[in-house]
C-alpha cells in the first residue's frame, strides 16, 4: 500500500487524503503508524468533491479558485484523478489529469482552454507550482510515496489542538526524495496528520501543512475539511476547503485525454 504525499489524498488527501483506524493494544511502531496513514477519507476509493483553493500572498492579497475533483481507485494499485476548474472565469475549463499505475508510474497532463490542447507535465515541471498555488504538481497528483521514499522514526508524542498525536520524523531513503526531512504529527484517534513540516536538504523548514476543521462523515470517520499549506520562504499560503463531497462511482470515461479536450 502506498501512503501518498498528494494533498488531495491528505485532504480526502491530505486533499486524498486517513479514515478511522482501530486502536491496537500494543504501542505501535513508527512504520505501523505510517502504514495506518492511508487515504484520507473525503472518499477512500472513488468519488467527487467541490473544493475552494484560496491563495494569500505575503501582502495579504487573496485569490480564490473553485474546482471539482474526481477520483477513482480500482483497488489494484491504479488511481486516477481529474481536477476541473469552474471559477473564476480566467481559469474556468482548465483541467489537470493524473493517472498513477504500477505499470506506467505517474502520468500528468494539464489542459488550458486558451491553448486548446493539453501538455504533459514531466521532469522538473512536476515540482513547479500548480496553478499559482503553493502546492506542486507532484503534491497535487499524489505521485510521491511516504513509505517508498522515507524511513519513519518515532519522536516524542505531543498534543495538537487538544488532540493526542504521534510524532514521526521521516528521513529520505535516497537523493531522489523531494524533501530532506518531514516532521509529521498524527492524531492517535483518526490517524489524520494534523501537521506536517517540510525541510529541504539543508534542514531548513520550507513549508508547513495544517489539517483542521475535523468532522465525522456519514460513516462516522473523521476527516479534515480544511488544509492550509504555508510556503515559509515566499510568505504565502494556500487554503483548501471542502464545499461538498459525494462518495459515488465515477465514470472511467472522464479520466481520458478525449474528455480533457472537451
Amino acid at each position: 500500500m502506498r501512503e501518498r504525499l498528494g494533498v488531495f489524498d491528505i485532504l480526502f488527501l491530505l486533499i486524498v487524503l486517513f479514515g478511522a483506524v482501530a486502536a491496537t493494544a500494543a504501542e505501535p511502531t513508527a512504520q505501523e503508524i505510517l502504514d495506518s496513514v492511508t487515504d484520507s477519507g473525503v472518499f477512500a476509493g472513488s468519488g467527487e468533491a467541490r473544493i475552494t483553493m484560496t491563495v494569500i500572498n505575503r501582502r495579504g492579497q487573496s485569490k480564490t479558485q473553485e474546482v471539482d475533483l474526481y477520483r477513482s481507485d480500482d483497488g489494484k494499485g491504479t488511481t486516477k484523478q481529474l481536477v476541473v476548474f469552474v471559477a473564476p472565469a480566467d481559469v474556468k475549463g482548465t483541467k489537470f489529469l493524473s493517472i498513477d499505475s504500477p505499470a506506467q508510474g505517474t502520468q500528468m497532463w494539464l489542459y488550458l482552454p486558451a491553448v486548446g490542447r493539453e501538455r504533459v507535465i514531466a521532469g522538473s515541471a512536476v515540482k513547479g507550482k500548480f496553478m499559482g498555488t503553493d502546492f506542486t504538481y507532484e503534491e497535487i497528483s499524489g505521485s510521491s510515496s511516504f513509505s517508498e521514499e522515507y524511513t519513519p522514526i518515532r519522536e516524542k508524542d505531543k498534543t495538537v489542538d487538544g488532540r493526542d498525536c504521534y510524532v514521526l520524523k521521516l528521513t529520505p531513503k535516497s537523493s531522489n526524495a523531494t524533501y530532506g526531512q518531514l516532521i509529521m504529527a498524527i492524531d492517535k484517534q483518526s490517524r489524520i496528520p494534523l501537521s506536517v513540516e517540510f525541510y529541504d536538504r539543508r534542514q531548513r523548514r520550507t513549508k508547513e501543512l495544517i489539517a483542521s476543521d475535523l468532522r465525522r462523515n456519514d460513516k462516522g470517520e473523521w476527516q479534515p475539511y480544511q488544509i492550509t499549506l504555508s510556503d515559509l520562504s515566499a510568505g504565502s499560503k494556500t487554503v483548501l476547503q471542502i464545499v461538498s463531497v459525494s462518495e459515488k462511482a465515477v465514470s472511467d470515461d472522464i479520466f481520458t485525454l478525449r474528455y480533457l479536450r472537451r
